[in-house]
């Protein structure tokens, strides 16, 4: 089974969005069916384990089709923000971007600034565009031969 283009951009777009949402993706290689997951370094899968049965048995069942994309892991996310820095204009809003990456609680500090910025609707756009990009290279690498 091949994918389209259309159906690549609605599978790069909605696994991104689930690993924002801190969700790992399993996908089929061969029916192109997602199984989302949350990811256990970002939550406790003890207490809903009986929530994720079925999907954990259909992936357990099938792990020779199916592969994994993570949520970016913290590292990765700094380098998204430090990118999203280097694109503002205003310098006083930088330097104070760039002093938050620096302290204690960087991400924590970035959040704070950015929601008391007018760069906010910016800061979603490039984050998402990020893992887009981030989603696709990992989609075609997993999926090349598989695809049109």
């Amino acid at each position: 089974m091949d994918v389209s283009k259309d159906k690549l951009k609605q599978m790069i777009k909605e696994i991104a969005e689930h690993n924002d949402c801190g969700m790992d993706a399993f996908v089929n290689k061969e029916s192109f069916k997602i199984i989302y997951i949350p990811n256990e370094f970002n939550y406790d899968l003890a207490d809903s384990e009986e929530f994720y049965e079925s999907a954990l048995k259909e992936i357990d069942e099938n792990y020779h089709l199916i592969f994994k994309i993570k949520p970016p892991s913290s590292s990765e996310t700094y380098v998204i923000m430090e990118k999203f820095v280097d694109k503002i204009y205003d310098s006083n809003l930088r330097t104070a971007l760039i002093n938050a990456l620096n302290r204690r609680k960087p991400f924590a500090n970035f959040k704070y600034l950015i929601d008391n910025s007018n760069v906010r609707e910016d800061w979603f756009n490039h984050k998402t565009d990020e893992l887009e990009k981030r989603v696709k290279i990992e989609l075609e690498e997993k999926l090349s031969g598989h695809k049109k």
